[in-house]
């Protein structure tokens, strides 16, 4: 399993890459008022697996979404999150989830095979 743990907005995600690949999101939000945890999980992940932003003789050849690949459904694993009620204060929770996936990802690759991966996007070092 890899995980990635961030204090400052206490959440923790895992990847599960065997026996079953998947994620689980820890959260303490307080109050959650924002439930799109898997929505900015998944955005996450498309930016980790597939973002990049390519230029050519001085022109950036991505002109919008339908040449800027994202994931599809087949390509998203289980997402499992949890909101563990505390007392913070109320806050979103539909962005905070994307930085940690890259990580998260890469620790769980370094957990089943021994190889670290240190460069983005990761459909360099794997087949997406």
């Amino acid at each position: 399993m890899g995980c990635l743990g961030l204090n400052s907005t206490r959440r923790h995600l895992c990847f599960t890459p065997i026996p079953t690949p998947g994620l689980i999101a820890l959260t303490l939000p307080g109050t959650p008022l924002d439930l799109l945890t898997a929505s900015g999980i998944i955005e996450g992940i498309s930016a980790a697996l597939m973002g990049e932003i390519t230029v050519k003789d001085g022109i950036v050849e991505q002109s919008n979404f339908h040449d800027y690949p994202r994931c599809r459904m087949h390509q998203v694993p289980n997402i499992d999150v949890y909101f563990i009620r505390s007392g913070d204060a109320p806050r979103g929770l539909g962005e905070p989830p994307l930085p940690p996936v890259a990580p998260a990802i890469c620790n769980a690759i370094f957990a089943a095979t021994g190889n670290r991966i240190r460069e983005l996007p990761l459909k360099k070092h794997l087949s997406v």
